[in-house]
Formats: C-alpha cells, sequence, structure tokens
C-alpha cells in the first residue's frame, strides 16, 4: 500500500476543507434570516415575512442560474481555475454581507417603500450577497464533486473520499447554528438584534475564506482529464 504524503494528501485536504466551508456558510444564511427580520425589516408589517423568505431565494436563485455556466466554465479553463474563481465570488458575497452591516449602521434611514413597508437599502446589499454566497456554493460543487471522485489518492475509492467529503460537509452545516447563535449574536434577545453585530463575523470570515483562495492559487491540484 502506498502511504499517503503531504503532496498527495494536502489538496484533498483543501478540497475537503472548502467543502466544509460549503455547508458551513449555507446554514448561516439560513439561520440570520431569523435576526435579520429583526434588524433590517423591523419597520415592515405587511412584505415582512416574503422579504425575508427572499434571503434564501436569491441564495438558491445563484444555484438555478450558475450551476450549468460553472459546468461549461470548467470544461474551458479547468479544476484549478474554475475553484479560485468560485472562491473568489465566495469573498465577494461575504464582502457585500459586510457591506449591509455598513449601510445598517451609517445609513439605516436611507431605505425604499414597498408595498407600503419601509426597507433598508442595507437589506438589499445582503440580498445581493446571499445571492452571490449562493452562486458561490453551486460553483463549488460543480467543481469539487466530479473532483473529489476522480483524485488519486493512493489507497482509497472514489465513495470512500465522497463519504468523507460529505460527512466534513455536514460537520459544517451541525455547527453553523451554534455559530450563529453563540457567536453573531451571544447573550442579544432577538427582537434587540441589530445588523451591526454581523460586521465582526462576516469580516473575519472574509478574511479566512481570501486566505482559503490563495491557499489554493499556490496549491499544486492535480489536473484530471476526462472527469
Amino acid at each position: 500500500m502506498k502511504t499517503l504524503s503531504l503532496k498527495t494528501a494536502g489538496p484533498f485536504l483543501l478540497l475537503t476543507f472548502i467543502y466544509f466551508i460549503v455547508g458551513f456558510l449555507t446554514t448561516v444564511n439560513g439561520q440570520c434570516q431569523g435576526p435579520l427580520k429583526v434588524a433590517f425589516l423591523s419597520d415592515a408589517t405587511t412584505m415582512r415575512n416574503s422579504l425575508t423568505t427572499l434571503i434564501s431565494f436569491a441564495f438558491f436563485l445563484g444555484y438555478l442560474l450558475n450551476s450549468s455556466r460553472t459546468g461549461r466554465m470548467l470544461n474551458l479553463i479547468g479544476y484549478k481555475r474554475t475553484l479560485i474563481r468560485s472562491l473568489i465570488v465566495m469573498v465577494e458575497g461575504l464582502v457585500f454581507y459586510t457591506a449591509s452591516a455598513f449601510c445598517a449602521e451609517y445609513a439605516g434611514d436611507a431605505g425604499v417603500v414597498v408595498n407600503g413597508d419601509f426597507v433598508p437599502f442595507g437589506y438589499f446589499v445582503f440580498l445581493m450577497g446571499s445571492f452571490l454566497m449562493g452562486t458561490a456554493a453551486a460553483m463549488l460543487q460543480v467543481v469539487i464533486n466530479p473532483y473529489i471522485a476522480a483524485y488519486p489518492l493512493p489507497g482509497t475509492q472514489a465513495v470512500q473520499r465522497m463519504n468523507f467529503t460529505c460527512a466534513i460537509n455536514s460537520i459544517g452545516t451541525t455547527i453553523a447554528p451554534f455559530f450563529v447563535t453563540a457567536v453573531m449574536f451571544s447573550g442579544v434577545p432577538l427582537d434587540r438584534v441589530s445588523a451591526s453585530q454581523l460586521t465582526l463575523p462576516f469580516l473575519v470570515m472574509m478574511i479566512v475564506i481570501a486566505f482559503t483562495t490563495w491557499t489554493t492559487s499556490k496549491a499544486s491540484l492535480p489536473d484530471i482529464e476526462g472527469t
């Protein structure tokens, strides 16, 4: 049996970590709906629930519109470059998330009226971030799923690699609610949540994903043909 080395296992573990991020941020986006309903839509009545639901709609709209495009991109520029572009889109989504908190803090009085309800601009900035995050999650899954299945990791089979990666992804979805309640909105009653509390957590996540993007660009990911 071949001995695993950092050179062969390192890129695989990096891909697994990125898949963890996909599960983690997908759940964070969903878990933020309740707090954001208070933070952004406290003045809304008629459209409040509809506008809250749009956060998830915008996220999964990214899947609908960009999954097939990513497949075509993958055929044109290869796995590594598509993976890096996907991570860049994720960083952009977190930039919008962070910007929405700044809008709420410094331009909270600016907004539009939707069906009689006042909606601040920060909400629409977050909505755009949600769409970009969904797009990034879709792009990453289009790249990582076949790549993990075909990855030449000695002593493993495709089903073992996929099971391991999906298990790590599930861990991300499991701990995300605890992150939202214990870190982002810790000790604050739901009716007193403010969008400004999102700034630091999303800024930290943006830095982590930016560093992951840089690490991926330097990683020696094997080019796999015919997948």
